[in-house]
């Protein structure tokens, strides 16, 4: 619900006015900011003065993020990094993904990201999502819903300063989801079908024999970790090889987009399309 307020094409009100809207109006929210909340407004991204967004809590809502013009008929596979950032593991496997002008989803913890943010920002800048892996990677499933907001808000506020925007996907340490984590995380919650063990494994051969069991990788999410230097390793192989097989390497929301023609939403869960 706003008050009468102007939607602006960006967050100034020196840009143009797309609209006047009065109060009672309702518009879809994307994030929030400290002085302009970004919208969806007529199918495109648009500015609203914070102040003036009375209900900010938004449920179930469609998160729409960039989706690159990729060939729909040729396979896809989304690699996914967690526990990251690390100093020296995440921008080795950032080489890899530049190299191959490839890209992918790491879901990073706020506390690193507090303690990292170059090497999260170059997560971003070469085209990667860059989502929410908590901030202190607490089982959430064990938490109050009280604990998971307070971990939830160290982790946006994170974000909010390295990036200037908080996160839009969200995949809760472990994969574990209950009734509790789905009301309190208004985000897509994302887990995986393809676990690459490389946590366990740590070792590339082992961690390339564990993947390619499976045969198929058309609309798979990979589970990786960028805090392992044998992950790196591990990178510098498989980005090459899924790239001569003919995939096309996509963020997490662009395999939903192409493969299922949707949007994410959020409180519901994705792994795999």
């Amino acid at each position: 619900m706003i008050s009468a307020v102007t939607v602006r094409t960006s967050p100034s009100s020196n840009s143009p006015i797309l609209e006047t809207l009065q109060e009672g109006d309702k518009v879809l929210l994307k994030s929030t900011g400290a002085t302009y909340d970004t919208i969806i407004f007529q199918n495109q991204l648009a500015y609203i003065r914070t102040q003036f967004l009375s209900d900010k809590q938004l449920k179930n809502r469609d998160v729409i993020l960039r989706i690159r013009d990729l060939d729909p008929n040729a396979p896809m596979v989304a690699l996914t990094f967690d526990d990251g950032p690390n100093p020296i593991a995440t921008p080795k496997i950032l080489d890899t993904l530049e190299k191959y002008e490839a890209i992918a989803t790491f879901f990073d913890l706020g506390s690193l990201v507090e303690r990292f943010p170059e090497v999260v920002k170059r997560e971003e800048a070469i085209g990667c999502e860059v989502g929410c892996h908590s901030y202190a990677h607490k089982n959430l499933v064990t938490l109050t819903a009280e604990e998971i907001e307070e971990d939830l808000e160290k982790a946006e506020a994170a974000f909010q300063k390295v990036l200037g925007h908080k996160p839009y996907l969200y995949r809760p340490p472990y994969g574990n989801i209950n009734s509790t984590v789905k009301e309190v995380l208004d985000y897509p919650l994302i887990t995986w079908n393809i676990d690459s063990l490389d946590w366990k494994l740590k070792n590339k051969s082992k961690n390339l024999a564990q993947i390619r069991k499976t045969k198929n990788y058309d609309g798979h999410i990979i589970l990786m970790h960028s805090i392992y230097n044998t992950t790196a390793d591990t990178v510098a192989i498989l980005v090459p090889e899924l790239i001569q097989q003919g995939y096309q390497l996509v963020t997490v929301p662009e395999l939903a987009y192409y493969k299922l023609g949707i949007n994410l939403r959020t409180r519901t869960v994705y792994n795999g399309f």
